[in-house]
């Protein structure tokens, strides 16, 4: 009976029910098409003027930032190296003790040292003292630069002599340096000069 009436009440009211059918239409199709249409539109506007404005700050920044770094500038040539002078007294003071122990071997160390007595006896006749060769040994040489420097040794004690120097504690000056031998002058000797060959440390020790 509910079915009959409704469509006899559709039959009587025909214009006003199409008007209805075509306002839900247009209400469904607003709702499900048109209105996500137009957000996604806002949307795309939206992230174009975003994504711009980004691209113009960078731009910004990086312009900034270029013209702020500071110009780098190249490094100098490289230079030579400059051989100092040979210093042979501090060379010598760093290979060589000037300072010996004054006391005995053993654990008293307030023992008085006694000191050997020497005697010495006149000899009858004189005695004619000849010195064919100085009391100098040759142990080799090494380059400082360019400065050759001879290892001599003088009663136990290493004299290190650069080439044209006087020899320490003794009136001679280094004339000449080679791998065998060295030669010396005697500057109290009218300038006579004396050969001095490579000693064999094999055989002193």
């Amino acid at each position: 009976m509910e079915n009959q009436s409704l469509i006899e009440l559709i039959k009587k009211n025909k214009v006003a029910t199409v008007l209805i059918v075509l306002i839900l239409v247009f209400l469904a199709t607003d709702a499900f098409i048109l209105r996500p249409r137009r957000k996604a539109q806002e949307r795309e506007k939206q992230g174009l003027k975003v994504t711009g404005n980004r691209a113009t700050n960078t731009a910004s920044a990086s312009t900034a930032t270029s013209a702020a770094a500071p110009k780098v500038t190249p490094p100098s040539p490289l230079a030579e190296p400059v051989w100092g002078t040979l210093n042979i007294e501090k060379l010598q003071k760093r290979l060589q003790c000037n300072s010996r122990c004054p006391f005995i071997d053993g654990r008293n160390i307030f023992r008085e040292i006694e000191k050997p007595v020497v005697v010495v006896e006149a000899p009858s006749t004189p005695v004619q003292i000849v010195i064919n060769q100085p009391d100098i040994s040759y142990h080799g040489f090494f380059t400082v630069g360019t400065d050759k420097v001879a290892i001599l040794r003088k009663e136990e004690e290493v004299l290190l002599t650069k080439l044209g120097t006087k020899v320490r504690k003794t009136p001679y000056r280094l004339a000449s340096i080679t791998p065998e031998k060295v030669v010396v002058t005697d500057l109290s000797d009218k300038l006579k000069d004396y050969e001095i060959a490579l000693a064999d440390d094999t055989e002193s020790n």
